[in-house]
């Protein structure tokens, strides 16, 4: 079977109060605590599945800006490998990761840091990683403002 899963960095109170939108799938909801790496986030995602279970979406939720996120100790280019741990864990029809943060992938230049975020991301979890270009605002559907980049695993 797969899940949702929505992990919120603790200091995006902005988005905390929305509940997953489709309640007919099951869903996981994480907290990510500032002081957490991005290792230890991925740790508590695993935790949470069942065995057996799958991601279909892995919705990730903070405050950004462009190349970086702030999700738990500080998600980037240079983190990003630590959510290696994932990688397998995602559906096979349509391995994704949702990025919910404000400019993570900036002007969505393939050489831009947005971009090479996705892509560093994508080829640690083998998911198809999105990100927006502009601001953000909380959303209680998850629809992104604006344009957005799409990385897969291959670039």
């Amino acid at each position: 079977m797969a899940v949702m899963v929505y992990v919120y960095d603790e200091r995006a109170d902005w988005i905390l109060p929305y509940l997953p939108p489709d309640s007919n799938v099951t869903s996981i909801r994480v907290i990510a605590e500032a002081t957490d790496s991005i290792a230890y986030i991925a740790q508590k995602i695993l935790w949470m599945l069942s065995e057996g279970e799958k991601i279909m979406t892995l919705y990730l939720c903070g405050h950004g800006n462009v190349g970086f996120v702030q999700f738990g100790s500080g998600l980037n280019q240079s983190s990003a490998c630590q959510l290696a741990a994932l990688k397998g864990k995602f559906d096979e029809l349509f391995p994704e990761i949702q990025i919910h943060a404000c400019l993570v992938a900036g002007s969505g230049d393939t050489r831009g840091v947005g971009y090479m975020l996705c892509r560093a991301i994508a080829n640690a979890t083998g998911a198809f990683v999105t990100a927006a270009a502009n601001l953000q605002y909380g959303d209680p559907l998850y629809m992104y403002e604006g344009p957005t980049i799409t990385v897969g695993p291959n670039g």
